[in-house]
């Protein structure tokens, strides 16, 4: 229950305060942590360990860290698949907590080529410009949208329905 997360995330914050983590160990503390705050319902917290999994995920090793040698035991999350289910809850705990002042961090992490779901990923992308107005999402996601093989149809057809509701809002008006 309750008691048994709380402790995972000490024992996380105490391994990472008290050793010097390899990039697969980074990952699979940040994967985890997110998790057991998912569990905890803690949304917020949850987002911003997803969020430093997909920074970690394409980072170069820095000079002086220790060659790493593949383990098995991590690197399952190095993989696509953890990478994608990362997206995947972090646009979750964004959109639902509406933890939308993450939004422009979250996105700037999400490598759009690599996404599965596009779709639901473009879907937030444009909520999250509908609930802060804020015309820069658009402005700097969808150019690289657009050069993703099928996309063009989602983005324009968001695109019409957006010029569709703020024609009905403004005749409201």
């Amino acid at each position: 229950g309750q008691k048994e997360y709380e402790k995972a995330i000490e024992e996380y914050n105490r391994v990472e305060k008290e050793y010097r983590l390899l990039h697969q160990s980074k990952l699979s503390l940040y994967y985890e942590r997110a998790r057991t705050y998912g569990y905890m319902k803690k949304e917020e917290e949850s987002l911003c360990e997803y969020i430093k999994y997909l920074k970690e995920f394409y980072a170069l090793p820095k000079k002086g860290d220790p060659y790493e040698y593949p383990i098995m035991d991590f690197a399952q999350y190095q993989s696509e698949f953890f990478y994608q289910n990362a997206v995947e809850y972090a646009l979750d705990n964004l959109i639902c907590a509406e933890l939308y002042s993450y939004a422009e961090e979250l996105f700037s992490c999400v490598s759009w080529k690599n996404v599965k779901d596009s779709k639901k990923t473009l879907a937030a992308l444009f909520m999250c410009y509908e609930k802060t107005n804020d015309v820069h999402f658009l402005s700097k996601y969808l150019p690289t949208v657009l050069r993703i093989p099928d996309m063009e149809e989602q983005v324009y057809g968001m695109l019409h329905s957006l010029y569709e509701k703020y024609q009905q809002d403004d005749e409201q008006s």
